[in-house]
């Protein structure tokens, strides 16, 4: 059985393009940052359907993404998240195919406030991933399944 929570963040999902996107920019970042995993999990990601992610989703509040198994996650969204200027403090992608080093590159550049990065199964990932990584707040970082990252780059 569905919560009145969940039920709520799923008629978001699916309207995010009609007129109920003044309501989703309203959101609580708690909530931003759960349907945007939501939309993530469902594929949602599409050609189409990106501008209204960014647009409604992708703001300066977003401090935790978790990003898995999905191949629509790209460098360029990656990159639009970054113009986002969010301060993430939580990281996770994993297996998200299209994810190579440039677009790791994009989202941890300027973030300061990174304090935990898991990346999993990033199978183009290498360890020119790690140029921007830059954080004082760093205390975690778990690369597993990355087969083309060695010592030499990470630090």
């Amino acid at each position: 059985m569905k919560t009145l929570k969940d039920l709520c963040l799923d008629c978001l999902m699916n309207n995010l393009r009609g007129n109920i996107s003044c309501i989703v920019r309203c959101l609580a970042t708690v909530h931003k940052e759960i349907l945007l995993e939501r939309l993530v999990f469902h594929d949602r990601l599409t050609p189409d359907y990106l501008p209204h992610v960014t647009y409604n989703l992708f703001s300066s509040t977003i401090r935790r993404i978790n990003f898995y198994k999905c191949t629509q996650v790209t460098d360029m969204v990656l990159e639009q998240l970054n113009y986002s200027q969010c301060k993430i403090t939580h990281l996770t992608i994993s297996d998200c195919k299209s994810v190579t080093d440039v677009g790791i590159v994009w989202i941890t550049k300027k973030q300061t406030c990174l304090e935990y990065l898991e990346l999993r199964k990033l199978h183009q990932l290498t360890a020119k991933a790690f140029v921007n990584l830059c954080s004082p707040c760093l205390r975690t970082v778990k690369l597993r399944t990355c087969n083309k990252i060695n010592t030499e780059g990470v630090f």
